[in-house]
């Protein structure tokens, strides 16, 4: 590998936290070789990257500011070298897949099931997120595509595959569970378990497009935890109905009114060609 690249690669896994140690593992250079190219790094650029103290090393201001360029950089490589190595033999390529924890549940193993019958040999990384952060790997390349909802940004591409339902999610000695709906008034007030993190999520904004302020009791970006939470008579949630394939005891769903849904589609970056082994992959999405 060129030693530039190295060199590079070497300041991007200590500047995301790894040790020397951890880092001269990773790229199969000794401990030492590691303190040496991020010491000639510094010498090239004219200032330090990290400070070093008993409790290790942290990132500078500057080592800060030139550490995402250096991510692109690298990524931008592996890209390469996972393109090279698909037009070589695309059944011995590697993919990594941005995804949502419902996704990454139900969806992906019988897509990359019966992708290995045909490729048995390709590899995955399966990154696990919320929205802004598949946009964000996906954009600056740590991710070939990702499962999401239609991105803000320009620079990415996205396709819709599905629309998934929403549902109210309750204990079965709820007195909603005696409807054939939930109409969004009736959380109005009530114990409720927000599926958000960050941003305003489909939820947040169907709350407040209907005007509606439950007594939201906890946030969190975990479905399971929600589901959790209600089976424990904490509240009430609302889920997508993709996740909600296998209920906890004692809690049932029931159709919000008026509905709401969210979008799945695949994000892409705009411009940039998917590997070759990325675009195979895409002609089984159907087996989801």
């Amino acid at each position: 590998m060129e030693t530039n690249l190295l060199k590079y690669l070497a300041f991007t896994e200590i500047g995301e936290g790894k040790s020397f140690t951890e880092a001269s593992e990773i790229l199969g250079v000794s401990q030492s070789g590691i303190s040496r190219m991020i010491s000639d790094l510094e010498t090239d650029w004219g200032f330090r990257l990290f400070e070093r103290d008993r409790n290790g090393v942290q990132l500078t201001r500057e080592g800060s500011a030139l550490l995402p360029y250096a991510k692109a950089l690298c990524s931008d490589f592996k890209s390469l070298e996972s393109a090279v190595s698909g037009l070589k033999d695309p059944s011995r390529g590697h993919l990594r897949i941005g995804v949502f924890s419902s996704v990454a549940t139900y969806w992906i193993p019988k897509i990359v099931s019966r992708f290995k019958e045909d490729y048995p040999d390709v590899t995955y990384d399966l990154l696990l997120g919320d929205y802004a952060e598949l946009e964000e790997w996906v954009a600056e390349g740590s991710a070939d595509f990702a499962f999401s909802h239609k991105p803000a940004s320009p620079d990415l591409d996205w396709e819709l595959l599905d629309m998934d339902e929403y549902l109210a999610v309750m204990r079965d000695d709820d007195p909603m569970a005696m409807e054939d709906y939930c109409p969004a008034h009736c959380l109005e007030g009530v114990p409720f378990m927000l599926l958000e993190r960050g941003g305003r999520s489909e939820v947040g904004n169907y709350l407040e497009e209907n005007r509606v302020h439950p007594d939201i009791r906890f946030r969190t970006w975990d479905d399971y935890s929600v589901m959790s939470m209600v089976s424990s008579g904490l509240g009430t949630g609302v889920l997508p109905s993709l996740i909600l394939k296998n209920l906890p005891d004692r809690v049932v769903t029931r159709p919000l009114k008026p509905p709401l849904f969210r979008e799945i589609g695949i994000i892409s970056r705009k411009g940039r060609p998917l590997t070759p082994v990325a675009d195979r992959f895409m002609d089984y999405l159907k087996y989801r």
